[in-house]
C-alpha cells in the first residue's frame, strides 16, 4: 500500500511519498521556432513549415502548411520523432501535437518543440494542471499567448524509472483504445453530416414529389429542377443588407448587461444566436444603421473569412444589430418562406456559388453585389413550406443523433483527462 504526501501544488494534490516534484524544464528542452518571412515561402519548395493552425487533435495536419527551402542554418528548427509541438499563441494556445513518425518539417516562431527522454512527458501536457497553467497565462490577454519560459515553470510529479515505464505502458494502451473509439465516433459523425447535407441538396433542388417532371435550370451546379419551379435572383425575393464599417467602434465602447445586442459570427450556436454571448453597445451606436436592426425570422450569414455560417433570429431582443462580416437576409413573405431560404443557403448549391465568387482570393469575402445575383430555385409558396417542414423533421432526427455522438466523444475525452491525471499523480492502481 502506498503512502502519500501533500505535493504542495493544488492541481496535483497528494502524490506517493517517494515521488519528487520538479519543474518540467528540468526534464525537457524547449526550442522556439524560426521567424520566417513571406518571401521564404513558395508552393514549389519542398519543406513544410508548421504553424499554430497546423496543430489539430494532437497531430500535425500538413495539408495547408506553407513550404520553404531546406537550409543548413535552420537545422535546429527541424522536428524529430517523439518531439512534442506546442502552439504558443492565438485560439490554439497550449494545443499540442505528437510527432511519433514525422516528416521533415520546420516550426515557425509561434510554435515550439518540447524534446526530452521522459516517456511520461507527453501525458503531463494533457492534464488539467497544464490546461490551468495555459488559462492563467492567457487570462486578460487580448491575444492569448504563452512562452516556453512560463511552460518551463510547470511543476510535475516524477516517479522512479520503473514506475514511469509502468505508467507510460498503461496510459499508452488505454489512450490508444480511447483514441480508436473517438475516431470511430468521428467517422460516424461525418457520415451523418454527409447524409444531412445530401438530404438538403436533393430536397431543395428536386422537391418532395419523386415523379415530378424536371427541366434544366440553366445553372450548371443546380442542374435539373421541377418543371413548375421558377429560378430567381435572391435580390428579388429577399432583402439583403450588411453593415458597411462602424465609424470607429472599438472594444472600449462595449457594455455588459445593458444596451443593444451586437451580433457577430462567433455568437452563432446551432443555427441560432446565443444572445447571452453578444457584446452590447449604446443606443447611439444602435441607431447609426436602422437598415440592419434585427427581428425574428431574419437569416444571418457570415460573409468574411469562414463564409456561409448561418443563424435564424429567434427570441430577438428589443434592440439587436449586426457587426460587420454578416449579411442580414429577410425573406419577402409573399414570395419566399424564410425557412425554405435557410435550407437553400445551407445547401451544397450555395457552397458552390460561394466558391465560384471567392476562388483565388487571398482574403475570402462575399460581396453584397455578388450575393444579390445568387439564383435560387423557387417552388410555390405552399410547397416551400412543405419542403421546409419536411427538412425540419428529418434534420431534427439527424441532429439529435449528432448531438448524442458529440456528447459521447465529450464524455470519453473527460474520462481520458481524469485517467491521465490519476495515473501520472500515482493515485491509480494500474492492475
Amino acid at each position: 500500500m502506498k503512502n502519500f504526501k501533500n505535493s504542495g501544488i493544488e492541481w496535483l494534490g497528494e502524490i506517493p511519498e517517494h515521488w519528487e516534484v520538479v519543474k518540467i524544464n528540468k526534464m525537457v528542452n524547449f526550442i522556439n521556432g524560426y521567424a520566417f518571412e513571406n518571401f521564404d515561402f513558395d508552393s514549389t519548395f519542398e519543406i513544410p513549415v508548421i504553424r499554430i493552425g497546423d496543430i489539430q487533435k494532437e497531430k500535425v495536419v500538413y495539408d495547408n502548411c506553407l513550404k520553404t527551402k531546406e537550409k543548413e542554418n535552420l537545422k535546429q528548427f527541424l522536428i524529430k520523432d517523439n518531439d512534442i509541438l506546442i502552439a504558443l499563441s492565438g485560439a490554439t494556445t497550449g494545443k499540442i501535437a505528437f510527432c511519433n513518425t514525422c516528416d521533415k518539417a520546420y516550426i515557425n516562431q509561434r510554435v515550439a518543440i518540447i524534446r526530452g527522454n521522459l516517456r511520461l512527458v507527453k501525458y503531463y501536457f494533457l492534464t488539467r494542471g497544464f490546461s490551468l497553467l495555459v488559462e492563467l497565462a492567457c487570462n486578460g490577454s487580448a491575444q492569448p499567448n504563452i512562452s516556453t519560459k512560463e511552460i518551463g515553470e510547470f511543476k510535475i510529479p516524477i516517479p522512479p524509472l520503473k514506475e514511469q515505464e509502468q505508467i507510460a505502458n498503461f496510459l499508452d494502451e488505454k489512450c490508444e483504445k480511447i483514441q480508436n473509439f473517438i475516431e470511430k465516433k468521428e467517422k460516424l459523425l461525418s457520415l451523418l453530416q454527409e447524409q444531412k447535407q445530401a438530404l438538403i441538396n436533393e430536397t431543395i433542388t428536386k422537391g418532395l414529389d419523386k415523379n415530378v417532371k424536371l427541366k434544366n435550370s440553366g445553372i450548371e451546379w443546380l442542374g435539373e429542377i421541377p418543371e413548375h419551379w421558377e429560378v430567381s435572383k435572391i435580390k428579388f425575393i429577399a432583402y439583403v443588407k450588411g453593415r458597411i464599417g462602424f465609424h470607429g467602434l472599438n472594444s472600449s465602447e462595449f457594455q455588459y448587461g445593458e444596451g443593444a445586442h451586437l451580433v457577430t459570427g462567433n455568437d452563432f450556436d446551432n443555427y441560432e444566436v446565443a444572445w447571452d454571448r453578444c457584446r452590447r453597445i449604446n443606443e447611439e451606436r444602435f441607431y447609426e444603421d436602422p437598415s440592419i436592426h434585427l427581428q425574428d425570422n431574419d437569416l444571418l450569414i457570415t460573409k468574411d473569412g469562414t463564409i456561409g455560417k448561418t443563424a435564424i433570429v429567434r427570441n430577438c431582443p428589443n434592440q439587436a444589430t449586426l457587426n460587420s462580416g454578416i449579411f442580414l437576409v429577410r425573406a419577402k413573405e409573399k414570395l419566399c418562406f424564410f425557412k425554405y431560404l435557410f435550407y437553400v443557403i445551407n445547401s451544397q448549391y450555395f457552397k458552390e456559388f460561394v466558391i465560384s465568387k471567392t476562388c483565388g482570393s487571398t482574403i475570402k469575402h462575399l460581396y453584397q453585389s455578388d450575393f444579390h445575383e445568387f439564383k435560387i430555385p423557387i417552388p410555390l409558396l405552399k410547397e416551400q413550406e412543405q419542403i421546409a417542414n419536411f427538412l425540419d423533421e428529418k434534420c431534427e432526427k439527424i441532429d439529435s443523433l449528432i448531438a448524442k455522438i458529440k456528447k459521447q466523444i465529450e464524455l470519453i475525452k473527460e474520462y481520458k483527462t481524469t485517467l491521465i491525471n490519476e495515473a501520472v499523480c500515482g493515485r491509480m492502481d494500474l492492475k
